[in-house]
């Protein structure tokens, strides 16, 4: 096992920049092999659950399990031991029903034995951020705390608009390894039939879970699925993971910390450093194969599960006519030939299969504004088109969305985004203010509607995401939205503006939260707690 001691002087920027120059270095000695872009093993679907009756009853145990990633033998935290979770299947109106047991625990071997070593009087300061980048916790004094923490979960269904309170959708909720629970979620009625998802949301955790690639798919079906040209497409569920391994097939104990010059491989590395990559992956499987048909149309919904990457995506050859954004349809297909895909964004297309032949699907080339500058683009899949050719169409109308463009607003309110790098680890900001669980930065009237203008002063781009509620996005970067859609979570540009429109739904009265989606952030405090009240 490596270890490395690192000296510097009293300063805090001289030992956070020697500490930047380390991590990249060894950093740039972390490469594992990878597969050339050709043709990989083939496109699988997770495992589906329904509901029966108007109810789903499952269990979901996140247990740590063995798989193999891109020729490696990995160990992850899963849900139900397979990297990404199985599909719930849901209507409008069901109930789910599910027990979550938490059997993690950490691999063996986990906790790395490097040592930094620091002199003068920024040894307290540096012990400080050692507790809180090992273990993830704001800890200012005394002993570090245990190790478990980063073990503790709970769940949150993205995109679902119910209650965050008791046992529901609660972000506040916390189950350590060894505890189970039991979960009972109303879905309303008119819940929009699309395609949302589940993740862990335990402020502190959060990333290092999803990191493992522990998310899992919701379809709720309804009237977009009956639309007669949707319901003749192959449907494929798509859930790009972003997992992160150490050299031993675990993702890295310690906290992430933002790396320059990672030349397209993991953008960050931890304190204690370990040698690490990145591998993005399509179901959990990395460079994926999916057939279709010449002239046959397919409906791919796709989920940004990663904690960090937004995905600029492209398919070579190929029109994408995208018909939903995060669980709301669009009133008619747009086509396009690229998909910003924000962390928590969902994404609807449908494809029409092209000559016979191999195409591939990419994430290109582009800069969100880390550190490390452009990600490189990288190959997510490859597209076989083969066999008979089939004469499919693309539908040139959907469902009617809810328009708030000309409602009168109630109230205005500015949500300003900053990270700081006063502090070590950078902790970030909504309104100046760290997360406190306790704090309400907002009380909301539901059944008003409110324009938020959301504010980023950092370089580089915040995911908003708000639970229960979507909203529309009006105004981007100073520009005005021809025909707005819907939204649940919207990147935000760097020293940027983005203007939205809400209306809480009058029937949902709980207390939960909004947040940056890029998840490190999230974990570092950049989350709000807010109250639906009537």
């Amino acid at each position: 096992m490596l270890k490395r001691h690192l000296r510097v002087g009293a300063s805090r920027s001289g030992a956070l920049l020697l500490l930047v120059v380390v991590l990249a270095g060894l950093l740039a000695a972390a490469r594992y092999p990878r597969r050339a872009a050709a043709r990989g093993p083939e496109f699988i679907e997770p495992e589906v659950r329904r509901s029966v009756n108007g109810l789903l009853q499952t269990t979901m145990e996140m247990k740590l399990a063995k798989a193999t990633l891109a020729g490696r033998t990995v160990e992850l935290g899963t849900y139900e031991g397979t990297i990404h979770g199985p599909t719930w299947r849901i209507k409008p109106g069901d109930l789910l029903k599910f027990r979550l047991i938490n059997n993690l625990r950490l691999p063996a071997g986990a906790l790395p034995t490097q040592q930094i070593v620091f002199a003068g009087d920024v040894y307290e300061r540096s012990m400080n951020m050692m507790r809180r980048m090992v273990h993830g916790q704001a800890e200012e004094h005394g002993a570090a705390p245990d190790p478990q923490e980063q073990l503790y979960t709970n769940i949150h269904t993205h995109g679902l608009q119910v209650s965050a309170s008791g046992n529901a959708d609660n972000p506040f909720l916390l189950f350590k390894p060894g505890e189970t629970f039991d979960y009972e979620i109303q879905v309303p009625p008119d819940q929009p039939a699309g395609f949302d998802w589940y993740h862990p949301h335990k402020h502190g955790s959060t990333a290092k879970q999803l990191w493992a690639g522990m998310a899992g798919a919701i379809i709720v079906e309804g009237d977009l699925d009956r639309i007669p040209l949707i319901a003749a497409a192959v449907e494929r569920i798509m859930l790009l993971g972003e997992i992160w391994l150490d050299h031993n097939g675990h993702v890295p104990v310690g906290l992430p910390i933002p790396i320059a010059g990672h030349h397209g491989h993991a953008p960050f590395s931890t304190i204690p450093p370990v040698p690490s990559d990145m591998y993005y992956t399509i179901n959990g499987v990395y460079q994926p194969t999916v057939t279709v048909r010449p002239g046959q149309t397919q409906r791919w919904r796709i989920v940004n599960t990663a904690p960090h990457r937004l995905f600029k995506l492209s398919l070579d050859g190929h029109t994408m006519y995208q018909i939903a954004q995060d669980g709301i349809t669009f009133a008619a297909p747009r086509p396009v030939q690229t998909l910003l895909v924000a962390p928590g964004n969902r994404v609807e297309v449908m494809i029409l299969g092209g000559a016979p032949g191999e195409y591939k699907f990419r994430a290109l080339e582009y800069d969100q504004g880390h550190p490390g500058g452009a990600m490189p683009e990288d190959i997510l899949a490859t597209i076989v088109s083969e066999g008979g050719r089939m004469r499919q169409a693309i539908p040139s109308r959907l469902l009617t969305p809810e328009d708030l463009t000309t409602a009168q607003i109630d109230r205005r309110r500015t949500v300003r985004f900053r990270g700081s790098t006063l502090h070590a680890p950078v902790e970030f900001f909504l309104d100046d203010k760290v997360f406190d669980p306790d704090r309400d930065d907002a009380v909301i009237s539901v059944g008003t509607t409110e324009e938020w203008t959301l504010v980023n002063e950092d370089v580089f781009q915040h995911p908003f995401h708000i639970h229960v509620n979507p909203f529309q996005v009006i105004e981007y970067d100073g520009v005005r939205v021809a025909n707005p859609v819907w939204w649940d979570t919207i990147a935000l540009p760097p020293k940027g503006t983005v203007k939205i429109l809400m209306r809480p739904r009058a029937d949902v009265l709980t207390r939960t939260v909004y947040h940056c989606h890029i998840l490190p952030h999230e974990d570092n405090g950049m989350m709000s707690a807010f109250s639906l009240v009537r």
